[in-house]
């Protein structure tokens, strides 16, 4: 008896194909839409991650109006848990005949350990008059010589400021992306027309400095990207650091005195108190433009995954109990055959249940494959205007995996479970025969002349049907509500996207 069960399933399987690739492709959509949108912001952390832990990108970044010199490099080397510590010089810089304008690149020295480039094409610098560039400038071309402007100086400063460049001169030899500069921006300057429009690295030696402008420290210990932990670590060791900073700055201030002819014994009580226009700044990974927009934009994705998949899931649940309704209205003499045969309700309801469970377990695991593939590859195809780093990396979530299954199983099933339970509560010979029509009722519009008799012939008709068939009326308006809130939620997010564009680049930045 069980073997003939399932033929007849299979076989029902076959006969209403369409009844059971609708069911499988609601419930695909669904899970597809549910999973990749959730999945996305994983996929989109663990591509940032792995690039900026390729590229030991920073933990604090230690600026000084004294600049470090090496003894304080090593010095920072030798705290606890650095791993690396790394002095480097960087500068705005102002070069010629860059388009229509001049353009100002931020100049910085290749780095060895921290902040590494990745290579896009060409090789590093091997002279001091060789330079690799931001791989987003299509103005530059490898092979290309740039120039430094001959006043470069911001309006009202010493043009000699620029002199730590020793060579004026750079043949470029491969382009490179930075973690320095995970997104779009480049920043701001006091030169030209205010803008950086990328970033230039050369070789260390093409600088002329006693100190280094810039001193990056990375940690030896592993966190999460954006993690709670690593905030309240890189809180604390601020803390240390301060102390730090303020001891090796306050050292270099005194050697400068001394070495201007002051005695150790007359530099000896003074603080930083007393030095004006001395100052020592300890930067964290919050004041990365890119690190910290990116935690917003993926924050925003995963925003829109909690709100998206509810509607699909309800109109899948919808399309699973209208589907199942009418299959189960249209077999009613067939379970009463089936019931009469001595069959139990258990073994009819399981057909009905493995009908629906396996289209939706079908669909699942169709949408989940194509979800978590395809929508992570289009948000971060869009998101390609904003950051320029490698191939999107995918990661797989079981935890995700067993939930799309669990909520597929009971909008399939559970509907199911709702439309069979009631007809397999009337007896063999009941359901043998058909279903005897609703008694028919008087609508309450009727009772209202004045509006009845103004009603057409059909008009009447389908105020009766509405008023009758309650379920499916609310079903249909349940359905329709559904699809609209995506509709105008859709448009609503691209109305409201522009409308920040348009404000931030005619309004804010001018």
């Amino acid at each position: 008896m069980k073997s003939m069960m399932r033929r007849t399933t299979f076989r029902e399987i076959k006969n209403t194909f369409g009844r059971f690739a609708a069911i499988m492709a609601i419930i695909a959509l669904g899970v597809g839409f549910f999973s990749g949108l959730k999945m996305t912001k994983p996929d989109m952390m663990n591509t940032i991650s792995n690039f900026l832990d390729k590229g030991n990108f920073y933990d604090l970044h230690l600026l000084s109006t004294l600049g470090y010199t090496d003894d304080d490099v090593d010095s920072f080397a030798g705290e606890k848990d650095v791993l690396y510590a790394e002095g480097g010089y960087s500068l705005d810089v102002l070069y010629k005949n860059q388009g229509e304008n001049d353009r100002v690149l931020k100049t910085m020295s290749v780095p060895e350990n921290i902040n590494k480039l990745s290579l896009v094409d060409g090789r590093m610098p091997e002279k001091e008059d060789e330079c690799v560039v931001d791989a987003k400038m299509d103005s530059i071309k490898i092979g290309d010589v740039i120039e430094v402007a001959d006043d470069d100086a911001a309006e009202g400063e010493d043009s000699s400021t620029q002199d730590i460049l020793k060579v004026k001169k750079f043949t470029v030899v491969g382009t490179v992306n930075s973690p320095l500069y995970i997104n779009f921006e480049r920043g701001t300057t006091t030169l030209g027309n205010g803008k950086i429009a990328g970033f230039v690295y050369v070789s260390p030696e093409a600088f002329d400095s006693e100190c280094y402008t810039d001193v990056y420290v990375k940690f030896d210990r592993k966190f999460d990207m954006y993690a709670d932990e690593y905030e309240d670590y890189i809180d604390d060791r601020k803390d240390e650091w301060e102390s730090i900073c303020k001891t090796s700055v306050l050292d270099r201030y005194k050697d400068i005195l001394m070495a201007k002819g002051m005695t150790e014994d007359m530099v000896k009580d003074i603080t930083l108190d007393d030095a004006d226009g001395v100052n020592y700044y300890i930067l964290g990974r919050e004041t990365n433009i890119g690190y910290v927009c990116f935690e917003s934009d993926s924050g925003i994705v995963d925003g829109v995954a909690d709100v998206f998949p509810i509607f699909f899931f309800l109109v899948a649940a919808l399309v699973c109990v209208t589907t199942m309704n009418r299959m189960v209205e249209e077999q009613r003499t067939q379970i009463g055959v089936l019931k009469a045969l001595g069959y139990s309700e258990h073994t009819i309801m399981a057909k009905y249940m493995f009908y629906s469970g396996s289209a939706a377990l079908t669909g699942c695991v169709a949408g989940f494959a194509l979800g978590t593939f395809l929508f992570p590859k289009v948000i971060w195809y869009a998101y390609g205007m904003l950051y320029k780093m490698d191939s999107l990396v995918y990661v797989f979530d079981w935890k995700l995996a067993v939930i799309s299954v669990i909520v597929s199983l009971l909008c399939s099933i559970g509907t199911t479970f709702v439309s069979v339970r009631r007809e397999l509560t009337e007896v063999a010979a009941e359901l043998m025969r058909p279903k005897t029509p609703k008694a028919g009722k008087r609508v309450f519009l009727e009772y209202i002349p004045f509006v009845w008799k103004r009603l057409k012939f059909l008009q009447k008709v389908s105020m009766r049907n509405i008023f009758r068939y309650k379920k499916r009326f609310f079903m249909m308006v349940a359905g329709i509500s559904g699809c609209s809130a995506l509709l105008v939620t859709g448009f609503g997010v691209g109305d409201s996207v522009t409308g920040i564009v348009t404000q931030q680049y005619t309004q804010i930045q001018t």
